[in-house]
């Protein structure tokens, strides 16, 4: 448009115009559209959070898509109540979405995964030790200049700091709604065929985690799954993961974890008693995926530790937290 307005063409500058406010509409539609499916995201999860009393805590967790350093990175990364980075009580929550275009989201936290006990409110002095680590541009960047000042004179930082809307219960704005099947699995639909890059992609990761690729067998429209009179990891479209940020583990498994899942949890087991599709055996595929299989990432090993828990809860049944687990998911 500056170039229009430089060489005066009256519909060169129209036109330029035009362009302008098409693309600031299209901006402003979009920035609505994606915080509001944030916010309907968030009213479920909490509608389902405030019913299921095996729940004890909500852990904040940055979104993949997370490009700009803000208010978000603290939430995150600070440790406000005494149950480790970024954990939260369900009564004290960041509110959701936290600013325009936020992809942030809320992991549950089951009992047996945090120590209740060990609650206290240190959030003014967590928030100043964090600001304390970061460069000066940083502390600028989240609390601004003024702000900046004013926090090195003493004040509290929750005054400045922007986007900072204090930590409280977070009530859904759904109504009367069965949230009990909303963890149900949002993989890719195994109504997809592969391309033939895809298969290529799936053999590489297998033999990336120790696999030997006479174990795969493509199988279009049908589920992925491990069949142990063939001794064949049956592969579907459904072996690709959700493509947002879901909360649920089973959602967002990698390629990796699941054929973790299936070689190293069901096939390895694969001569044991337990019935196929019992809880346990579930249970333990994942949990024995993310102990026994070699190169994986840390969030690929947290996803499938994640996942045997949640394959216990949904039983009705409470499991212990080891210390296997433990490490996996909080590092200690």
């Amino acid at each position: 448009m500056l170039e229009a307005v430089q060489k005066g063409n009256e519909k060169a500058i129209e036109k330029a115009v035009e362009v302008a406010v098409n693309e600031k509409s299209r901006y402003v539609a979009e920035r609505i559209t994606r915080t509001e499916m944030a916010r309907a995201w968030a009213d479920g999860f909490i509608a389902k959070m405030k019913t299921d009393a095996d729940i004890v805590a909500v852990k904040f967790k940055l979104s993949s898509r997370h490009p700009v350093f803000d208010i978000c990175d603290m939430y995150a990364k600070v440790d406000m109540y005494g149950l480790g980075a970024g954990i939260y009580p369900k009564d004290k929550l960041p509110p959701l979405p936290v600013h325009p275009h936020c992809l942030c989201r809320y992991v549950e936290v089951i009992e047996g995964e945090v120590d209740m006990q060990q609650q206290r409110d240190q959030v003014r002095e967590a928030g100043d030790e964090w600001l304390n680590s970061l460069p000066e541009s940083r502390r600028a960047q989240v609390l601004g200049r003024k702000g900046l000042k004013a926090w090195e004179n003493g004040e509290d930082w929750r005054k400045y700091m922007r986007g900072y809307a204090g930590l409280r219960e977070v009530e859904s704005r759904l109504r009367g709604i069965d949230t009990r099947n909303m963890a149900n699995g949002g993989r890719k639909s195994k109504f997809i065929k592969f391309t033939e890059a895809e298969k290529d992609f799936i053999i590489k990761e297998a033999k990336a985690i120790g696999i030997d690729e006479k174990y795969i067998c493509f199988r279009d429209y049908r589920a992925t799954g491990y069949d142990e009179k063939k001794n064949l990891i049956y592969v579907s479209s459904q072996i690709f993961p959700a493509q947002d940020d879901s909360p649920i583990a089973r959602d967002r498994m990698s390629v990796r974890a699941v054929l973790a899942h299936e070689y190293y949890g069901h096939r390895a087991n694969r001569t044991t008693s337990i019935h196929k599709d019992h809880w346990i055996d579930e249970f333990r595929a994942s949990y024995r995926g993310a102990q026994k299989c070699s190169n994986l990432t840390d969030e690929e090993r947290a996803d499938l530790v994640r996942d045997a828990y949640d394959r216990a809860k949904e039983a009705g049944v409470t499991v212990k937290l080891t210390k296997f687990a433990r490490r996996v998911l909080y590092g200690f």
